[in-house]
């Protein structure tokens, strides 16, 4: 089951992180190729376990390049040594850039360390990720064309300059806000296209659009080993 899987997943990539780390951190590299770090006028190449932080810019200069980050509470810890929850799992793959944007916690009475809310943007590149349902926190992923908001979810996105944006969505639901006002949103198991210009196209994922020979991720991952990078 889907759900099982994501679970492993997650537990694996929890044992990743075992410290409170700064207040902008949002998580760590989990496994990496030929991945550029860059912030401000530093750039360097991120190492496994290396914390991400907001600001950071993500750079991928080949096709072989990957990285993975789990996603983690440590920016609610308040105290060294705390034990944190990996909640997500980030996938980038080929040549892009991304950037982690903007992190905030809001108080929530249910929740004891607080509602994460995780901005991302996204250039130019291929990524996969999944969300956990057990936690309530929220991920914005924006590109050029659209701003996705995934719930509980597993889903996949293409950007490219001269394709626009891709998305598919695997598991749970996504909702696609368009900088004209339109709202879309993309069930299990159908994909969204929104090109920089011309008709917007949607369909289930049996059927891909035939601008796209090589849809995203779509056998990217087996939740028993992770992914299947080259």
């Amino acid at each position: 089951m889907p759900g099982r899987k994501l679970a492993a997943l997650l537990l694996v990539l929890g044992s990743l992180s075992a410290r409170a780390g700064h207040a902008q951190e949002v998580g760590e590299v989990a496994r990496v190729r030929e991945a550029l770090g860059i912030e401000g006028q530093r750039t360097r190449l991120l190492e496994v376990k290396e914390p991400v932080r907001v600001g950071l810019t993500v750079a991928l200069s080949q096709s072989r390049s990957f990285i993975r980050l789990a996603l983690d509470d440590r920016i609610t810890a308040t105290s060294q040594g705390a034990k944190l929850t990996v909640w997500g799992a980030f996938d980038f793959k080929g040549v892009g850039k991304f950037t982690i944007e903007k992190a905030e916690v809001r108080p929530e009475p249910e929740l004891t360390t607080g509602r994460i809310l995780l901005g991302l943007g996204v250039l130019q590149g291929k990524l996969w990720m999944a969300l956990s349902q057990a936690v309530a926190h929220e991920v914005s992923v924006r590109t050029p064309q659209l701003t996705a908001h995934p719930r509980g979810t597993t889903f996949r996105m293409l950007v490219d300059p001269v394709a626009g944006t891709f998305l598919a969505t695997d598991e749970g639901e996504v909702r696609a806000d368009l900088p004209t006002g339109e709202v879309f949103r993309v069930t299990a198991g159908h994909w969204l296209l929104v090109p920089p210009k011309g008709t917007i196209q949607r369909g289930a994922n049996d059927h891909l659009p035939d601008s796209l020979e090589d849809p995203p991720l779509v056998d990217c991952c087996d939740f028993r080993t992770g992914s299947q990078t080259p």
